[in-house]
């Protein structure tokens, strides 16, 4: 936790209310300890692994904020102070 306290990335936590794997709790804590929570989403009645945690709503999201987060992996050809 003390990493995403200190970063201003923004963060999505998903989680099901019936997480049989990661508690409930813990989810819901990272998502209240987040200084830049862009989205909570918990999923009611969905357990760790459900076919709708995969499903269109999520899946959405998941798109949404997939290729962001791979420019910011790879550099995505993004230039840098050190770019020449």
């Amino acid at each position: 936790m003390q990493h995403l306290a200190t970063s201003d990335v923004p963060v999505t936590v998903i989680y099901g209310d019936h997480d049989s794997v990661v508690p409930t709790v813990l989810s819901a804590r990272v998502a209240n300890h987040a200084p830049s929570l862009a989205e909570r989403l918990v999923i009611v009645g969905a357990d760790h692994n459900d076919p709708v945690m995969f499903g269109p709503r999520v899946r959405g999201l998941r798109q949404s904020i997939s290729m962001p987060l791979a420019l910011l992996r790879t550099g995505g050809g993004l230039e840098t102070a050190d770019s020449p």
